[in-house]
């Protein structure tokens, strides 16, 4: 049976366990595979966004094209590496916003470039003009880079979640080429779990850092920001769930508390809203769908599943808020 969107990441936001280990960085299961008619539609959209002058939407463009393989599709021709190579290289000189770094970051770790990407200067770019913006540096980190990470973390003064941004332009721009139909807003969704790169936050900030008190203060800021100053719960769910492990470890049994009762009524809250809103999804149109996914955009992940559930007539509410910061700085 086909699942809506926002029950999608319900069940993705369910995993609270697997999450703090999971790279992910997957792209579609073979469950998740587009139909050949999709993949064509989806090829026009790409073709059209790497046409625009605009070098975050051209980025958008070949992440679509990368990500869903589409270079294989029937009237697309696959893009020769070299000039897969000039593009991508002529965009990290081009990108002239937050965005578009961060779509090339998602991109550079996609192909597995990484190193190359941070020799064109693009780890540079989002240092001096994104604020290091974690989520694109980590994109850019490899898996067996500890040093790096750790640095990438501490020198981090932003974090911004970038998928629903990434959503709203790929919708946008089917909308405009192709029409917006169910499939594509269930795969691209599902691509959406390809955001931030979560295990590496986990692995390094799981734990108090005893022996390392500017990373363990770098992780604290980190965790206190996605719990009180993102719009993905996914986040949030994670930063409360570190931080309760954080706590367990330093014996604060108070703080865990907190943080596993902030968890218990947000699950309360996603089992009134998920069921409400599949059955919404199945029949949304194309303008409910950039609705959803532009007040995500603008106001959080909560207010669009809340806006979602009225449209059924019903009132979830809103979730609770995000719990206190259990672990006071040291």
């Amino acid at each position: 049976m086909r699942r809506h969107a926002c029950f999608a990441l319900t069940v993705f936001l369910l995993m609270g366990a697997t999450l703090a280990v999971a790279d992910t960085t997957d792209t579609l299961t073979n469950e998740g595979a587009l139909s050949n008619p999709t993949q064509a539609r989806m090829a026009q959209v790409a073709n059209a966004l790497m046409a625009s002058p605009e070098p975050q939407r051209q980025a958008a463009g070949l992440l679509l094209a990368e990500t869903f393989f589409l270079w294989e599709v029937e009237h697309q021709p696959r893009m020769n590496e070299s000039d897969f190579m000039d593009r991508l290289e002529a965009l990290i000189e081009q990108a002239d916003t937050g965005l578009a770094r961060a779509f090339l970051a998602q991109l550079c770790a996609f192909r597995d470039l990484q190193r190359y990407c941070r020799q064109q200067g693009l780890d540079k770019a989002i240092v001096e003009f994104d604020g290091a913006e974690l989520f694109a540096r980590l994109h850019l980190t490899e898996n067996d880079e500890t040093h790096r990470r750790r640095e990438v973390v501490v020198a981090a003064e932003h974090l911004e979640e970038r998928f629903m941004d990434y959503a709203l332009i790929l919708f946008e721009a089917i909308q405009a080429e192709v029409g917006l139909e169910m499939e594509e807003s269930h795969a691209i969704m599902h691509a959406m779990t390809t955001g931030p790169r979560l295990s590496q936050i986990s692995g390094l900030c799981r734990q108090p850092a005893v022996d390392d008190p500017e990373l363990d203060q770098a992780c604290l800021g980190i965790l206190e920001r996605m719990i009180d100053g993102t719009r993905s719960s996914i986040l949030t769910m994670l930063g409360s769930s570190l931080m309760a492990r954080r706590a367990e470890a330093q014996g604060d049994a108070g703080a865990l508390d907190r943080h596993e009762k902030w968890r218990a009524d947000y699950y309360d809250w996603l089992t009134c809203i998920s069921t409400v809103n599949e059955e919404v999804w199945e029949a949304a149109d194309a303008d409910l769908i950039l609705s959803f996914v532009d007040r995500w955009r603008r106001s959080g992940e909560a207010s669009a599943h809340a806006f979602l559930a009225t449209q059924a007539g019903v009132d979830c509410g809103l979730p609770p808020p995000p719990p206190a910061r259990a672990v006071a700085r040291r």
